[in-house]
């Protein structure tokens, strides 16, 4: 006895003689639940119900209930013959397709889509607000800066203008409210330690939320520092000592000789709080905050180290 899965349905043949056989709903969105499962290599209940008959399988997912065996005779078994249609199969795929993207959907990919969108609405907005001071210029060549009144009196071009600069504005201000409801929603943790802007900008740079949880502290030290490494390679002088984390005010503030130390300590603190975040564990920011701020305390009160002087030769 062959245990044979149709997208219609399951059939137990012998020889080439359908024996019994379990019919799916005739209906797409059943139908595209059972071909879900089985790409997810998943047993179908229907398929459960011959386990009885101890039958051979032709799939590795089905070992469980037969015994696999590649089979290479083919047994045509035509859905037309059970009621269902090519029309049946394609409303079924379909689903199947959406449910698929879905799947494969991370929730950190809105938060990357959402920081690229910010970037692109800022080069925009300075690209545009240059050429807007330039033009107000030529109508108001001692204003040092643009005025919407003016502006309005000019009319035309200038006008609108300025106004796609003011929306351009507010677009960037409501991306920004998104992306840190984004931030404290899927990455908690990372957005207390280092904020949703900062956070979000090293999951993009990362390339997702469970990779900046795999990287090493090492690298996340230095993720945004990709030109000044560049030119390490290049010239050979001093490798950068961090990246985007420089913003922190931790670590900008920092005295100049700290602040490569306390990148590293925040580097693998980030590590941890992305993946807690990734895993979606619970809420341990503050600690890890409060812990790069107590080391960062220490170091500042210790003394400066002088730097040797070389001696001439």
């Amino acid at each position: 006895m062959r245990l044979i899965t149709k997208w219609f349905g399951v059939f137990l043949v012998y020889g080439s003689e359908i024996k019994e056989y379990r019919l799916f709903p005739k209906e797409p969105g059943e139908i595209a639940e059972r071909l879900i499962k089985i790409r997810r290599g998943e047993v179908l209940e229907e398929e459960r119900e011959f386990s009885s008959y101890g039958p051979r399988v032709g799939e590795r997912r089905l070992s469980e209930i037969g015994k696999y065996k590649e089979e290479k005779r083919v047994v045509q078994i035509n859905p037309e013959d059970y009621g269902f249609n090519a029309e049946l199969l394609h409303n079924a795929l379909i689903i199947a397709g959406k449910k698929a993207v879905e799947d494969s959907k991370r929730p950190s990919d809105d938060i990357i889509q959402c920081v690229n969108a910010i970037d692109e609405v800022i080069e925009a907005q300075n690209l545009l607000s240059e050429r807007l001071k330039e033009w107000y210029g030529y109508h108001f060549p001692f204003d040092e800066a643009v005025e919407g009144k003016k502006v309005k009196e000019t009319g035309g071009g200038l006008k609108s203008l300025n106004s796609l600069v003011n929306k351009l504005a507010e677009t960037r201000a409501e991306l920004e409210k998104y992306l840190k409801e984004l931030m404290e929603k899927e990455a908690p943790n990372l957005s207390a330690l280092v904020g949703p802007s900062i956070g979000a900008r090293l999951i993009a740079l990362a390339g997702g939320l469970e990779s900046l949880a795999s990287m090493p502290s090492s690298t996340i030290q230095v993720l945004g520092a990709e030109n000044a490494f560049f030119r390490y390679l290049k010239d050979g002088k001093n490798p950068p000592k961090h990246g985007i984390i420089y913003q922190h005010p931790l670590i900008h503030k920092a005295r100049k000789d700290n602040r490569g130390k306390i990148s590293r300590f925040m580097a693998g603190k980030i590590r941890i709080a992305a993946a807690v975040d990734a895993n979606k564990g619970d809420f341990i920011g503050d600690s890890l905050l409060e812990a790069v701020r107590e080391r960062s305390e220490e170091l500042e009160k210790r003394p400066k180290r002088k730097k040797k002087k070389r001696k001439k030769r």
